[in-house]
């Protein structure tokens, strides 16, 4: 099918309505101000961890229709209530943590892919830092090449993993993830599962023996 057909524009528009969609001044009005529940001493912790390494990044915003959205369709999909609605890295070689607000994060939403800052990301309920459990540095470099290489795609309203020319948020990690010389044997586990479910979402990630878990905040 062609993704320029009129009423794929349409789904792109309804979604970007739900995308936008929250209830954040509602919780802000209960919770000091402040609309997310990460404290400044969690991001202090994620600073440190962003400076010296890159990571896939699971994030859950309370707040959101569109976490809710994600959590009963991946009910559907797999029987399991998801801890996490979102999943992207950081892409940047910045090695000092007291320059946080340069870290450069890439992720895919509605509006495609693209960079986004450190509180664009972290202005949330929980978070999640893993890594590869079986690949070199000089692998991962060649993960984040394959990120960088989809800026500016278009985003999947679809989820449709067969695309390369529009990403969601887990299909531009899976994507990147694919550009590692030994992905088959690397990620072998994480192949099984998605062909198991028939696609793939963020928990995922944390589900899957090929990744692991490096740091957990929940509020």
């Amino acid at each position: 099918m062609s993704y320029e057909s009129w009423w794929y524009r349409i789904l792109h528009k309804i979604t970007g309505i739900f995308s936008r969609a929250h209830w954040k001044n509602i919780r802000a009005l209960f919770n000091g101000g402040i609309y997310y529940d990460l404290k400044e001493e969690d991001l202090d912790k994620i600073r440190t961890y962003l400076s010296k390494s890159y990571f896939i990044i699971l994030t859950y915003r309370k707040a959101h229709l569109t976490t809710w959205m994600i959590a009963v369709l991946t009910f559907i999909k797999t029987g399991k209530w998801q801890k996490y609605s979102h999943v992207l890295m950081n892409v940047d070689n910045e090695s000092d943590e007291m320059l946080w607000n340069k870290f450069k994060l890439i992720e895919a939403t509605n509006k495609g892919v693209h960079y986004s800052t450190f509180m664009e990301v972290f202005d949330c309920d929980a978070v999640c830092l893993l890594q590869p459990s079986n690949i070199s540095q000089e692998e991962l470099n060649y993960v984040i090449e394959g990120l960088l290489n989809q800026h500016g795609y278009h985003y999947d309203d679809l989820f449709d993993l067969s695309d390369k020319t529009r990403v969601s948020c887990v299909e531009l990690v899976l994507n990147a993830l694919k550009k590692s010389p030994n992905y088959d044997t690397d990620f072998a586990e994480f192949d099984k599962m998605i062909n198991k479910v028939g696609n793939l979402t963020p928990q995922m990630y944390l589900d899957c023996p090929d990744f692991k878990k490096i740091l957990e905040i929940r509020r």
